[in-house]
């Protein structure tokens, strides 16, 4: 099943547009025709849904996200399937990934450097004391509401501390 704008995930989430692409699928902005609020829904692609690895990891990282509650990390909703499809339903962001905002306006101020520093090092210590380890920190995985709040977002390669060590690790196939 290829999703579009106004395709319907499980009768409630609506496509609006895609934002982005990345290794494991596609992100897009969506409503909740539920509890009628803007929703960002990450869709296992086609192609990775037919691997059992990369399925393991999808679910592992909507385990992750779950096991997290932080105001400077994107909140899952909800992870469901439908028609084939896997998603992971997150709180939407208004705002911009530091690497585009770096991008389009040049180096950030000291002040603001250090004020999205100090978010994200709150959202990891969170993260870390539920046993969750991030492992992609880069500016793409940190979103820049329109108010100045940090978000960390993408747990796709997190590995959860409480299964254990390398046999467990939850990254690419073959890395």
């Amino acid at each position: 099943m290829t999703l579009g704008q106004g395709n319907l995930l499980n009768n409630r989430y609506r496509v609006i547009e895609i934002l982005g692409r990345g290794g494991m699928g596609a992100v897009f902005r969506a409503w909740d025709t539920n509890l009628h609020r803007t929703v960002a829904v990450k869709v296992l692609s086609m192609r990775q849904a037919g691997d059992v690895e990369s399925q393991r990891r999808f679910q592992t990282e909507a385990r992750s996200a779950a096991r997290l509650d932080h105001p400077n990390i994107a909140r899952a909703h909800y992870v469901g399937e439908d028609r084939g499809l896997q998603y992971i339903v997150f709180e939407f962001i208004h705002g911009t990934n530091l690497r585009d905002l770096v991008y389009d306006n040049g180096p950030l101020q000291v002040n603001d450097v250090l004020n999205v520093a100090l978010q994200i090092a709150g959202a990891l210590t969170h993260s870390w004391e539920r046993e969750v380890v991030h492992r992609d920190i880069k500016p793409s995985n940190i979103l820049i509401a329109h108010d100045g709040l940090a978000k960390l977002v993408d747990m796709g390669l997190a590995r959860l501390e409480y299964l254990g060590t390398a046999e467990h690790d939850e990254t690419a196939t073959g890395v």
